[in-house]
């Protein structure tokens, strides 16, 4: 819960931009408010109810393995997790020092590809804060792990199977690992086959 006084401002309406930042120096999304300030009073800001800090605890999982929602938010509030696709909910509360966590263990269901995580915190009375940022994990196929070996020719440029070109047999190929960790598609080195490979392909695309 935030409370502020501003002294000695001017008798005017005044806009306030609040955000927090935590110990691990995650922020929050800012809320803006306004202020109608009275001559020769203090102005005092009271019961805005700040939005939670988010971080994951792994960027890419593979189906079944656990990942871990923690940040900070109000000491002894309840903070409400969200993950989607699927949307699915989660419910823990924050310590007295205001920290959280929570291991989303339910991931052998879900889709290969990009998750999103967010949260915001409750109070005694039910009141709610913002949408904390959210942040994002990918769901890869451990079943075409790295057991790969990187192909012998330069796919740098998309050229997936060999044959000098980037057409539709590359891209059949990118989508056949899509999500996994085979150094077979992965073009652009970087340990996951994924969006950033598919658009180095379509820049050298041939047809």
């Amino acid at each position: 819960m935030f409370t502020q006084v501003f002294p000695g401002m001017k008798p005017e309406i005044h806009t306030i931009l609040l955000f927090g930042v935590d110990q691990a120096g995650r922020t929050t999304p800012s809320t803006t408010i306004e202020v109608f300030t009275r001559p020769y009073a203090l102005t005092t800001v009271s019961g805005i109810i700040m939005p939670p800090t988010l971080a994951l605890s792994s960027s890419a999982i593979n189906q079944g393995d656990p990942v871990t929602v923690s940040g900070n938010a109000i000491p002894d509030r309840k903070v409400i997790i969200f993950s989607e696709p699927p949307l699915n909910s989660y419910e823990v509360y924050a310590d007295i020092a205001g920290q959280y966590s929570f291991t989303i263990s339910d991931t052998a269901g879900l889709d290969f590809g990009d998750h999103k995580v967010y949260a915001f915190v409750q109070d005694e009375f039910g009141g709610q804060s913002l949408m904390s940022h959210s942040a994002f994990f990918k769901v890869v196929d451990s079943s075409s792990g790295n057991e790969g070996e990187p192909p012998t020719w330069d796919i740098s440029q998309g050229d997936l199977n060999g044959d000098t070109g980037v057409n539709l047999a590359d891209f059949a190929i990118l989508l056949y690992y899509w999500g996994s960790t085979r150094p077979e598609a992965d073009i652009n080195g970087d340990g996951l086959v994924n969006l950033a490979d598919f658009s180095i392909m379509m820049f050298y695309w041939e047809g």
